[in-house]
């Protein structure tokens, strides 16, 4: 960072508006960072075990998750609101913008020709966002400040985006490890605070502050990339064998369904004490865990939709299930949730009774409402963004029982199984191939 120049508060621009913007940061930021300072209380308390005991890996697998989605919500949360106050403000403190960046900072498109922005979305990485947050923010109080992703410890911030995506959007198995994310965990969620920290110091001081700073020697783990190389699970010839034989399918769905239901489960644990009362719902803690629900919930709900049509598919592909253009092209058409009904539907009219799920009464609007909040939650605007009151428990627990009802449709009709499964047949014929094979060569 550039030397400090004495800066007097006189000299800033200061209005009303850039007062209020402030305080939805912080207010914004104090929420956010309570998230994770619980999720990383409990998850220290769980890798502490008795001795000579391990850690219960489902339940410390659940709280990394947890940790990972809490910090990246207040770097997703802050970044947004630092964005708006720069939007809002730039004017009146005599900030000039360039059109690209006032495209940037509004999420919409840029046309370079017409050096217009356009009203069409451009959504930003929470990298991106964050980085476009920290360069142009301390420029409304006059600040060269540079926000330094040259090092590694900006790549463990990546990796840990990186798993939050593949954990948050399962698509399949290997995208609920967080083991990818173990080495940069620390030094990400260090690196980040660090650089929060230096900012909101050099803002305070701009404004007069004597605010405190990071202590001179403290000494913050580093992240080394080329130590905690990404690995694969699963090739493609591995997702090929598990495609070719039903039993193998389903013993690969049963494992990631009941993944994911484990994690839900312990969410679910999380909230009893909130049913009660606003009282009980007004505390930090009973916040947090609404919101982690939420964010659990739903990372269930993509993975059951993943598992099911992953199911499905390769059936299709060992040629025992044919799906039509309209089936193909309604698993990925409307939001998670209509997806999910049309994965769970398709396998109850291929591999169960034909029942359904519709996509309709007072389960399915709260269901979609759920949906909406995790959306917010996950790039939070403001703090009534992610703020819980006793209306939204209970559309997140008629969403809940709403998902919950999906697995009526994924029975799993015994007979039909047997013909579907294919595997058996296969392998014989396979088996009768190679003795043929082997016969031909010997004469």
């Amino acid at each position: 960072m550039p030397a400090k120049e004495e800066v007097r508060v006189a000299d800033m621009k200061w209005t009303p508006k850039l007062a209020q913007s402030l305080r939805q940061i912080n207010q914004i930021g104090t929420v956010l960072l309570r998230d994770v300072e619980i999720s990383t209380e409990k998850f220290l308390s769980v890798a502490k075990s008795k001795e000579g005991e391990s850690p219960d890996v489902k339940i410390a697998t659940f709280w990394v998750k947890t940790v990972i989605r809490s910090i990246l919500g207040l770097m997703d949360g802050l970044s947004f609101a630092m964005r708006r106050a720069v939007l809002e403000n730039a004017q009146q403190v005599g900030l000039t913008l360039t059109t690209k960046e006032r495209a940037r900072l509004q999420e919409r498109r840029y046309d370079p020709k017409t050096d217009a922005v356009l009203n069409v979305p451009q959504n930003l990485s929470p990298a991106e966002s964050f980085k476009l947050a920290f360069k142009l923010f301390p420029k409304l109080f006059g600040s060269d400040f540079i926000l330094d992703t040259s090092g590694e410890d900006w790549l463990a911030v990546r990796r840990i985006i990186d798993v939050r995506n593949r954990f948050t959007h399962p698509k399949v198995l290997e995208h609920l490890s967080v083991h990818p994310a173990l080495a940069a965990l620390g030094p990400a969620s260090s690196w980040l605070y660090a650089q929060t920290a230096e900012l909101l110091a050099e803002v305070s001081r701009r404004l007069g502050g004597a605010p405190k700073t990071l202590p001179p020697g403290l000494s913050l783990p580093r992240y080394r990339e080329a130590e905690a190389p990404w690995q694969t699970i699963f090739s493609t010839e591995d997702y090929e064998l598990i495609e070719a034989y039903g039993g193998r399918t389903l013993e690969y769905f049963k494992t990631m369904f009941f993944m994911l239901k484990d994690e839900t489960g312990l969410a679910v644990d999380l909230c009893k004490g909130s049913f009660d009362s606003l009282a009980a719902l007004s505390g930090s803690r009973s916040q947090f865990a609404w919101r982690a629900l939420t964010r659990t919930l739903f990372s269930d709900v993509e993975g059951q939709t993943s598992s099911t049509r992953f199911f499905v598919e390769a059936a299709v592909k060992r040629g025992k299930v044919e799906l039509s253009e309209e089936d193909v092209r309604a698993l990925d058409e409307g939001d998670v949730e209509d997806q999910l009904v049309v994965s769970v539907n398709l396998w109850s009219r291929e591999f169960g009774n034909g029942s359904t799920i519709a996509k309709s009464g007072e389960g399915w609007k709260h269901f979609r409402g759920a949906r909406f909040f995790r959306d917010r939650i996950t790039h939070p605007r403001e703090l009534d963004s992610v703020r819980v009151d006793l209306k939204l428990t209970t559309t997140l627990l008629e969403a809940y029982g709403f998902f919950l009802n999906t697995l009526d449709a994924l029975y799993l009709d015994p007979e039909i199984w047997a013909v579907k499964a294919g595997g058996l047949e296969e392998a014989i014929a396979e088996q009768e191939g190679q003795l043929i094979s082997q016969e031909e060569e010997g004469e």
